[in-house]
């Protein structure tokens, strides 16, 4: 998530009424709030490169279907907004993956606008954009918000690291795989599975279609 030097500028959004800082609220009316986070009253852009991207779409495709077919909960795309850090009550934050156990959210639940319940997996796809001493401050406020398992995912070196509720960590290597754990059990993806194989340059001709 790269934090634009001007972001009302970038996108030409209104300012926030004078005298205060943007609220949640503001949030779900600006145009282009979906890729936009609430961070200390001052609004941060998600910003995706390709790579990144399709990262991104490969694992929730694979997080939607397994949570779908054994009814474990929902696996909200990126868009969504959480609103639920006890610590910083206006703040916004959207991963770029998540997932709520079923057995955590009632009917009344179930409306739009921000997301008041945390989830239970949280996951940040880094992107070579994104500034990394922004990272720490959203890592510690999923933890601080009870999010018991958070995938922090690597597409350049091809690595990833978890982090847990109960302060534990681990570092993941290329060949090894994403475990759903207690969190959501039975869910196991082979972390090189995520990354989109570059195409093969002979089989181009140069001008992004196939050679005749």
């Amino acid at each position: 998530m790269t934090m634009l030097a001007d972001p009302l500028a970038a996108r030409r959004l209104p300012a926030a009424p004078v005298g205060r800082p943007y609220t949640p609220e503001d949030l779900l009316h600006l145009p282009g709030g979906d890729h936009l986070e609430l961070v200390n009253g001052a609004l941060r852009e998600k910003e995706t490169g390709f790579v990144t991207s399709l990262t991104t779409t490969e694992l929730q495709s694979r997080l939607a279907v397994f949570v779908r077919e054994h009814r474990a909960g929902w696996a909200p795309a990126q868009e969504c907004g959480y609103q639920c850090f006890p610590h910083k009550p206006d703040q916004v934050r959207k991963p770029d993956a998540s997932f709520i156990a079923r057995h955590r959210l009632q009917r009344a639940d179930f409306q739009e606008g921000h997301m008041r319940v945390a989830p239970d997996l949280a996951v940040e796809i880094v992107s070579p954009n994104d500034r990394v001493n922004e990272l720490p401050e959203k890592l510690e406020d999923y933890l601080r918000a009870g999010i018991r398992l958070v995938w922090v995912i690597f597409p350049a070196t091809g690595t990833a690291s978890v982090l847990r509720q109960n302060g534990t960590t681990q570092r993941i290597g290329p060949e090894g795989a994403l475990d759903g754990e207690d969190v959501l059990p039975g869910f196991r993806c082979p972390l090189g599975e995520l990354f989109p194989e570059p195409p093969d340059d002979d089989a181009s001709d140069g001008h992004g279609a196939p050679g005749s």
